[in-house]
């Protein structure tokens, strides 16, 4: 398999949901443009058109098409269009806005009915894969699997992360995650030396932010220095929580023999130990596997694992490949190893 075949689910989810912000951008920004001085009456209906239509296309063709979605997605889609259009559009156009209300009220009580269905059910499987001892991104993944249908896995994944990575950042830091008493766990975060890097990005980047915000509200656009430096915000909030959520996972191997990897947003295999053909230190334990994955930030891997027959594993931004092994980093090698070979069934 290709790199550009193995991206291309990404690219593409990456690609729609780029289209969709533009379109909501372009709308808002023609609202408040001098052109809508004009002819106020038909760009008022392009808005529309585009917030409902268009964005419906886009939908179809990136996501429903595809399979990422059901059909059923474009109904919170014309709900967030038609109420995003009746509150930017001018007061002056009371027909047009009392249709879009009306319209637009019966699509959301329609889709709060069905978020509520999904939501209980998204809760329960979130609730249960925790409880069985899964980091909190298999846990979530899961749960949007339950609640959305397998079609729905990739963009599901990817929710789950981003997700994810602001609560850990505002919140999830002060909790600590818990573990079953029976299971023996691995750290990895020390041996990245992750949480140095992320620090000496935060210290760079948050003074670049700020000048960066007074140069664009100076020389170009006010509205352009807030995007910007909302999405610098969300960049900084996103690498604290993956640093964070990096160190909440470990290796963890169950009694039963379940060896759960688990290396922050970067991989995650759930395995039995009788499907690992061979461990060691050494990276000739990889010679025969043909397709190989690395989790890591930094430095080079000390744990490699070649497996009996190809397994699934769900890598960043939801990217999910068939491994016959795995390269790893971690704060103890020898003691995974021997862990590894004792819960195993027959030699390694």
């Amino acid at each position: 398999m290709s790199t550009l075949s193995r991206y291309a689910p990404t690219l593409r989810v990456s690609t729609g949901l780029a289209l969709l912000a533009a379109v909501y951008l372009v709308s808002i920004t023609m609202v408040g443009s001098s052109a809508m001085q004009l002819d106020p009456a038909a760009l008022s209906l392009a808005v529309v058109v585009d917030l409902t239509l268009t964005a419906a296309v886009i939908l179809y063709l990136f996501f429903i098409r595809p399979g990422t979605l059901p059909k059923k997605a474009l109904i919170p889609l014309l709900a967030i269009g038609l109420f995003t259009a009746s509150r930017i559009l001018p007061a002056r156009y009371s027909m047009l806005l009392t249709g879009l209300a009306v319209l637009g009220g019966a699509l959301e009580l329609l889709v709060a009915g069905a978020l509520l269905l999904r939501w209980r059910r998204l809760l329960l499987s979130t609730r249960a894969a925790l409880r069985r001892g899964e980091a909190a991104w298999p846990a979530l993944m899961a749960g949007f699997a339950e609640a959305l249908g397998e079609r729905a896995k990739t963009l599901g994944a990817l929710a789950a992360q981003e997700g994810l990575a602001v609560y850990y950042a505002l919140v999830g830091w002060m909790r600590r995650p818990r573990w079953p008493a029976e299971v023996q766990r691995f750290g990895h975060h020390r041996a990245h030396a992750w949480s140095a890097i992320v620090l000496a990005l935060v210290i760079l980047s948050v003074p670049e932010g700020m000048v960066l915000h007074m140069a664009l509200d100076h020389f170009w656009s006010p509205l352009a220095a807030l995007v910007v430096s909302a999405l610098h915000v969300y960049g900084l909030l996103w690498l604290i929580g993956d640093c964070v959520y990096m160190r909440r996972t470990a290796l963890v191997l169950t009694p039963a023999g379940r060896l759960r990897i688990d290396v922050g947003f970067r991989l995650h295999i759930d395995l039995h130990v009788d499907e690992i053909a061979a461990i060691g230190e050494e990276p000739e334990v990889l010679a025969d596997a043909e397709h190989t994955c690395e989790a890591k930030v930094v430095g080079a891997p000390n744990l490699f694992l070649r497996l009996r027959s190809p397994h699934t594993a769900t890598m960043i931004m939801g990217r999910s490949r068939q491994v016959t092994g795995v390269a790893l980093r971690v704060e103890q090698p020898e003691a995974v190893c021997e862990a590894v070979r004792a819960a195993a069934r027959h030699t390694l």
